[in-house]
C-alpha cells in the first residue's frame, strides 16, 4: 500500500485496513496526517511523521527526535529518539493502513508482508 494521497477514510479494510498487535512490524515511515497512535509499546523508529494528532504513552520507543508543535505527548517511559515528528496530534489506532493498536515490538513499519509497503500515507483520513 504505496502513496495513499488524499484518502478520505480507510477504516478496516482487510489485508490494509486493521493490523491489531502485530509483532515485529517493519517500519511506519512518512505518515502524512495520520489520525492517532496510542501506546506504541518497543517501537524502532517512528519517523517523520507529519500532521499526527496525540503521540500518547509510548513506550520503549526507538527514536524520537524533533518533535515540532506535538499537541500531547504523554507517559512515553524509555524513550529514546523519535524524530521528525511534525504537527503531532494523536496517533491512535494505526493499522498499518487501518488500525493499529498497541503493536507490540514495532521496528520499521515499511513493507510490511501483510501489506506490501505502508510507505508515504499521504492525508489519510481515518487510518
Amino acid at each position: 500500500v504505496t502513496n495513499l494521497a488524499m484518502v478520505g477514510e480507510v477504516t478496516n479494510p482487510a489485508m490494509v485496513g486493521e493490523v491489531t498487535n502485530p509483532a515485529m512490524v517493519g517500519e511506519v515511515t512518512n505518515l502524512a496526517v495520520v489520525g492517532e497512535v496510542t501506546n506504541l509499546a518497543v517501537v524502532g523508529e517512528v519517523t517523520n511523521l507529519a500532521m499526527v494528532g496525540e503521540v500518547t504513552n509510548l513506550a520503549m520507543v526507538g527514536e524520537v527526535t524533533n518533535l515540532a508543535m506535538v499537541g500531547e505527548v504523554t507517559n512515553p517511559a524509555m524513550v529514546g529518539e523519535v524524530t521528525n515528528l511534525a504537527m503531532v496530534g494523536e496517533v491512535t489506532n494505526l493499522a498499518v493502513v487501518g488500525e493499529v493498536t498497541n503493536p507490540a515490538m514495532v521496528g520499521e513499519v515499511t513493507n510490511p508482508a501483510v501489506v506490501g509497503e505502508v510507505t508515504n500515507l499521504a492525508i489519510v483520513g481515518e487510518v
